[in-house]
Parts: structure tokens; sequence; C-alpha cells
């Protein structure tokens, strides 16, 4: 096999003449020798080395970015490898083309490979760049149902704290917003990410996971449990005393959740104020952009923005939108439910015989349907504890 510099100059001289079914064949052809016996794998080091090597020689050239994406686009794993170790040169020179370049291939990123590389050795370059405009990207990608691209995100966060060692902060504030994932592969990435920041800053780590485990939610406890493992022992042991003790309160506070019609608080959002989160973040992002100054200039080209500042102030209501749940001060004011319940000397629907055919009962249909009665004959018929164990319905 030649030399990866040798390989290098070959593929730059393919791709200068623009024939990318020609580069290719050439890749495919000269890694051959070098693939595992096996899986027939090229080894990633290999690939990046080969990478580097031509970004080098791409650096001055106007069409790099034109013919890297077809080259990108066309080929596979290891043409694409390569594509990522090229721009990881580039990306420190040419900062907005890199980005653009970045946006264009996001819908491609299928794998924890090519994701953890991209993160690894482009777009911490971008954040270090400019870290404000690259976390509020990293923001957007974290709200994705597109799990490869909310993995990238926090793929970012292990390299870009190895380059900015003082930054655990803005770090963890932004991981913040992770805490909750359900997604395997996208947890992993969290937990290394904590693991990393440890290193530079384990006191942070340890306050961060301390208030957390005071959520009751099996992903977190996850986060928390693969996380904290750059910790010392000692520090490990408080938070697995803390989960424990904490797990024990939120079981006793659980019932307390159950509202008096059968329905569970802890399963609103206003309770969980999700929604009231999102709309104080989105006013403050939209601050940010002085859309307040700008949107009758927007107006001019989409006439839904005169509208803006009553979206604005719906926005304001939503941050609004928080319960402490039907028992602890919550609950519509006018609730019959409550007040019959309370009357009777009972704890909910489900120590009253005519819950069935109660006619008070019936404003909750247009949102829950029928989810509160079902709640409420589980009740009767197994009791609260198991009811909180189970299956719930809203």
């Amino acid at each position: 096999m030649k030399d990866k510099k040798e390989i290098a100059k070959l593929i730059y001289e393919r791709l200068r003449k623009g024939e990318i079914e020609s580069t290719l064949s050439l890749i495919s052809k000269e890694l051959e020798e070098a693939k595992t016996d096996k899986l027939k794998f090229t080894k990633t080091p290999l690939l990046n080395s080969i990478g580097k090597e031509l970004g080098e020689l791409l650096l001055k050239d106007d069409w790099k970015f034109e013919r890297l994406l077809k080259l990108w686009k066309k080929g596979r794993r290891d043409e694409r490898l390569i594509v990522i170790s090229a721009l990881e040169k580039i990306s420190k020179k040419d900062y907005e083309n890199s980005k653009q370049f970045v946006f264009k291939i996001l819908d491609d990123i299928s794998d924890w490979e090519i994701c953890d590389q991209l993160a690894l050795r482009v777009i911490v370059n971008l954040a270090v760049q400019n870290q404000k405009e690259i976390f509020s990207l990293m923001e957007q990608w974290v709200n994705s149902e597109n799990k490869w691209l909310r993995r990238l995100a926090v793929a970012t966060i292990p390299p870009y704290i190895r380059a900015r060692k003082t930054e655990s902060k803005i770090c963890l504030e932004f991981l913040d917003k992770t805490m909750h994932e359900k997604d395997r592969d996208v947890k992993k990435a969290i937990s290394w990410a904590l693991r990393e920041i440890t290193k530079k800053d384990p006191k942070s780590i340890f306050e961060f996971l301390q208030k957390w485990t005071k959520v009751d939610d099996k992903n977190t406890r996850w986060i928390i449990k693969e996380g904290m493992k750059k910790l010392s022992e000692k520090k490990q042991e408080e938070l697995k005393s803390l989960a424990k003790s904490s797990t024990k309160s939120t079981n006793k506070c659980s019932e307390n959740l159950v509202a008096y019609c059968g329905l569970y608080c802890g399963d609103c959002f206003f309770y969980k104020g999700e929604i009231a989160k999102l709309a104080k973040d989105l006013r403050k992002k939209l601050r940010e952009a002085k859309l307040h100054k700008t949107y009758k200039e927007f107006s001019k080209f989409a006439k839904e923005f005169k509208n803006y500042p009553v979206c604005y102030d719906v926005l304001g209501a939503m941050v609004k939108m928080r319960c402490k749940g039907c028992r602890n001060g919550g609950g519509p004011p006018f609730c019959k439910i409550r007040k019959c319940c309370q009357k009777k000397g009972i704890e909910g629907c489900w120590e009253c015989d005519k819950f069935e055919t109660c006619k008070k009962l019936d404003f909750l249909k247009p949102n829950h349907g029928n989810a509160h009665l079902r709640n409420l004959r589980k009740i009767k018929k197994c009791g609260k504890e198991s009811f909180l164990k189970g299956k719930r319905y809203w």
C-alpha cells in the first residue's frame, strides 16, 4: 500500500480535475490492502491521517467545498471519514464555509462513528471560533427528533472542554437541557461529556449531579450513574446515597400527586413546567435577536410577522403555565371535584360509589376522554401504590 501522503496527493489530483467517480475508485483500490481480514474494515486512524494530509493540500483551493461535498454524498464510510479529517484542517481557516458545509451533511449522519468524528474534528473547531453561534445551533440540534443530531451536539462538549478548560459552566448549562434524554446512544454521549468535564472541574460536576439526584427519572439516574465515574469514590458514594434517599422521598411525594379525579398531576405539562420553560427560553432568544425592533421589516416578506407582539405576549402567558398539583394549592380554583371530595371527607373519587356516572367529572372529557375513569377504576381495585407503579392514563 502507498504512503498516506501519496494517497492523499492522488485523491487531491482527482478532485482537482473534478473526477469524483474516479476518486471513489482510487480510494477503494488504494485502501483494499489496509482493510482488516475479517470485516474488510479500514482502520479509522489511517483514514484520519489521509484526510489531514488532503486537508493541507486543499487549503488554498476555492473549489474544495463543492468537490468534498460531492465526494461525501457519493461516498460511504471511508470517504466520509476522509472528508471529515480534511475539514478538520480547513475549518480552522474558513469558519463560514465550513459551517455551511456542515449544514449540508447533517441529514446524512446515521451512525455514531461519523457523528462523533464530525463533532471531535469539525464542530469543536467552529465552537472554539464562535462559541455563541455554535452553542446556539447545538441547542437546536439537541431538541431535534433526529437522535444523531442530538448526539452530535452533546459529543462536541468533550473536545470543547479540552480546548477551553475553564468553560465548564457553559458546558453544564448546555448539558442541563439533556438530562431527561431517553435514547441510549445520546445518553452515552452525555455521560461521556460529564466524565470529560470532571477531569477539569470535579467540584462543578458533583454539584451539577447532586442537583439531578432529586429527579425521579430512570434515564436521568442512568446518566448520573455513568457520568459520575471520574469522580472520587467518596463523591460517587455520596451521590448514590442522595439518589436513594431522593427516590424514597419521591415515592411519598408521588402519592400526593394523585389528584382527586384520578389523574396524576406529575403527568401534567403544567406541573412539569416544560412548556413554561420552553416559552421562557424562546422569549429570551427572541429578545437576543431583537425581533421586537425588526418584526415590521420581516412582515414585508411574511405578513404573519405583523402579529409578532401578540405572539410574544402569548409566550409570556405560557411562562406562567405552572402548577403545584391539585393537593398542593394548584389546579383550577373552581374545581367542583376537589370541593366535593373535601366535603365528603374522602381521599378521592375512587372512594365514592357514584364516580362512574358523576356529572362533575364531565368537564375532564374534552381533554382526557375517559382516562380519569380508567385511573379511578384501577386505584379502586388495586390501590394508589400499585397505580403509581403501573401504567397511568392521561
